[in-house]
């Protein structure tokens, strides 16, 4: 798999089975409010092969990463086209390659089997039988020797759950890549926050899938001479150009021959040439400038080499689509109800075995609804009971807003930047899963607010009448899921669950203070008006208190004076619960469209 960088955008040719090519150019980078273009790898070439096991290696900054992202197509703003067995790639590519990122990213409730279990379902093709998938999975977790804890939650360290190590999430995230037993696996510093053993042990899988036929590509920092060791090719990268490319075992020899830079014995290689690499400071005279290294290098024989290859590929290879048509053009393994039916049951497990979350929302049900309740005891049915009542109505309103809001925009991020890796590798759609979620949240959608809303109605003392208690539970869910809804919209839109918290209160305050008891609904301000026509607090404390009052317990008196009070008239409760529906379906779909705004980008 070859590879050239010029200054521009990253240009990258890429041959799996035979060899790749690669030309760069630079990465656009937004600074502020303006663009401003910063060359990231300049004219770097090389090539790979089955069976070879390459790493790319030097200091910080030199553009490991971001040479990997382009020869994998994670990163596709650059010029130029990659090929396979001499041809420019199709979609093809996808499938038969695999990337391990540097951070782990998973649904810390499941368990390892049930997360690859998962991906087997979405990401192997649909016509391989079920049961060959299922053992597809057992010989995976067999591979990275992850049977002992196959049935362990995965766990993790945002999560209340201890789960798997590191080194074994690491081995996880590599036994997801290779359910699909893909040709070529790329893997940005798989080494990264682990122990040297089991550095090591990580190593070594990927060594063994490369003496299988394979091609491996590691961006690798610091490795151990062990480690160091596993590799049968190196390419060094300083300031974004090539340093060398070769044999792993020809680099000190190379650097030393070339350069004079004797390796001391007993030293580790991979350290030595790295500090060689390194642009320090602290150094007022190094030993061979990077300069002269990379110089050197440009007029050496290796490079005349991997320059001749390239032009050979250039010459014979056809023309194929752009990088990025390509790339937006990747086809899904699996359809969406596949998607959508496992996202749905993943996340029906994962809210299940949440430790915390689960009992927290229960536990506020219960208690709030006993606060208020015993705040507000037994309200008589008169006049002097007007002003609690009224306060007592808002309060159970403001609380399921804030309660549900709050909850899913503290969670949905965390979850939807899994949801974006499974994206971007194909194995999951924005529809298949914001649905698959939108279901698996309703259940908690109605069951708390029930709660809540059948403890605080009969202790506060509202009309005991069937027909009104159902109506108020009826509102009250409606209510909170069309704050449900809104807390998706503020997550899709920001990404950021502090962000959207944040948020939240902006919105809130407004639609609070127009519902009536708080501000009257008839001197709205222009430039809150739009707030107020989308205001579920709104009309959620109208349509309650139009039930409530229409209730026979009540003087006509009375319920003329509130109604008036409050800006209503009686008969709009049917009106009311209907733009609670339309909030509900009107901000989940607005939530759609940002999740998918943003899926898009991330492609782009």
């Amino acid at each position: 798999m070859p590879f050239r960088g010029n200054g521009g955008d990253v240009l990258t040719n890429s041959r799996a089975g035979g060899r790749g090519t690669t030309r760069g150019t630079s990465i656009n980078e937004s600074l502020g409010s303006k663009t401003a273009e910063r060359h990231i790898l300049y004219n770097v070439v090389g090539h790979a092969e089955k069976g070879q096991m390459l790493a790319l290696m030097g200091a910080s900054g030199a553009g490991k990463s971001s040479l990997l992202d382009c020869i994998s197509l994670r990163n596709h703003r650059f010029e130029g086209c990659v090929y396979l067995d001499r041809n420019p790639v199709d979609t093809h590519f996808f499938s038969t390659s695999a990337y391990v990122h540097q951070v782990d990213l998973f649904f810390a409730t499941l368990t390892v089997r049930e997360h690859l279990t998962f991906h087997a379902m979405v990401r192997v093709k649909q016509e391989v039988p079920i049961a060959d998938r299922l053992r597809r999975v057992e010989e995976v977790i067999d591979a990275v020797n992850l049977t002992k804890v196959a049935d362990s939650l995965i766990g993790g360290p945002q999560a209340f759950i201890r789960g798997v190590s590191g080194g074994e999430r690491k081995r996880l995230s590599v036994a997801t890549e290779l359910l699909s037993d893909p040709e070529i696996i790329f893997a940005d510093e798989p080494t990264s926050g682990l122990d040297a053993f089991m550095a090591l042990s990580v190593c070594k899988i990927l060594k063994g899938l490369a003496d299988s036929g394979r091609l491996v590509a590691c961006v690798i920092h610091q490795p151990s001479s062990e480690i160091f060791e596993l590799f049968t090719h190196l390419m060094l990268l300083a300031r974004g150009q090539t340093a060398y490319f070769g044999t792993r075992a020809g680099g000190v020899e190379y650097f030393a021959s070339m350069l004079g830079l004797e390796c001391p014995q007993f030293y580790n290689p991979a350290d030595y040439l790295i500090e060689k690499l390194a642009v320090n400071v602290l150094l007022e005279k190094p030993e061979v400038a990077v300069e002269d290294m990379l110089r050197v290098y440009q007029s050496s024989e290796l490079a005349r080499d991997n320059e001749a290859w390239m032009a050979d590929v250039e010459e014979t290879a056809g023309s194929g689509m752009g990088v990025a048509a390509l790339v937006s053009s990747r086809e899904f393994p699996a359809t969406s109800w596949t998607q959508f039916v496992e996202s749905y049951k993943r996340t029906v497990k994962s809210y299940g075995r949440e430790p915390v979350l689960a009992k927290v929302r229960l536990g506020q049900a219960i208690s709030m609804g006993l606060i208020l309740g015993l705040v507000y005891l037994q309200q008589p049915f008169d006049s002097s009971a007007t002003k609690n009542r009224l306060g007592a109505m808002f309060l159970l309103i403001m609380n399921q807003s804030i309660a549900s809001m709050f909850t899913v925009s503290q969670v949905i991020p965390k979850d939807m930047a899994v949801f974006m890796r499974e994206y971007l590798t194909s194995a999951n759609r924005p529809s298949s899963y914001f649905l698959g979620l939108s279901l698996a949240e309703v259940p908690y959608q109605v069951l708390f607010p029930c709660i809540f809303g059948s403890i605080a109605y009969w202790l506060i003392g509202f009309a005991p009448e069937a027909s009104r208690f159902f109506i108020f539970i009826v509102t009250l869910v409606l209510m909170a899921n069309a704050s449900c809804s809104l807390g998706y919209a503020l997550s899709t839109l920001t990404g950021h669950d502090g962000v959207a918290v944040a948020l939240g209160p902006v919105l809130m305050l407004p639609m609070s203070l127009y519902a009536g008891v708080l501000h009257s609904s008839d001197h709205v301000p222009w430039y809150f008006v739009p707030l107020d026509k989308v205001s579920m607090i709104k009309y959620a404390f109208q349509a309650i208190v139009l039930n409530e009052y229409g209730s026979d317990k009540y003087t006509p008196q009375l319920r003329n004076f509130v109604f008036e009070y409050i800006g209503v008239q009686e008969g709009q409760i049917g009106f009311c619960i209907a733009m609670l529906v339309v909030l509900l379906f009107g901000f989940r779909f607005l939530a759609y469209v940002f999740l998918l705004i943003r899926a898009k980008r991330a492609l782009m």
